[in-house]
């Protein structure tokens, strides 16, 4: 499904488990619950997409645009972010604390003050 274009779709529960999603068009699709766990989303754009709760844990979303997109409650343990685009600082944090990887020095807490 590399390339594909579920903008907009509904696709609450849905089971995407390891799904090849590489540059695929999800923006303002409703993914709340979904499984995503290990699927393959890079470059995809989630611009206003519903994650609510979703699985996305080992997914890699390298280069996916993430504007405005709803990560409440997701699960992003060992999820990738690197290069992912539109994401604030504060979402950045949260997804780290949760176990999200960025691939940069924000997830080494060596270097935190104490």
């Amino acid at each position: 499904m590399s390339g594909a274009n579920l903008s907009g779709a509904n696709l609450i529960g849905a089971n995407l488990s390891g799904a090849i999603l590489r540059e695929a068009n999800l923006s303002g699709a409703i993914l709340r619950e979904a499984n995503l766990s290990v699927a393959i989303l890079i470059k995809a754009n989630l611009s206003v997409a519903i994650l609510i709760k979703a699985n996305l844990r080992g997914a890699i979303l390298s280069g996916a645009n993430l504007w405005i997109a709803d990560l409440s409650g997701a699960e992003v343990e060992n999820a990738i972010f690197i290069n992912a685009t539109a994401i604030t600082p504060e979402q950045k944090q949260d997804l780290i604390r949760r176990g999200a990887i960025f691939g940069d020095t924000s997830n080494d807490r060596s270097k935190a003050l104490v």
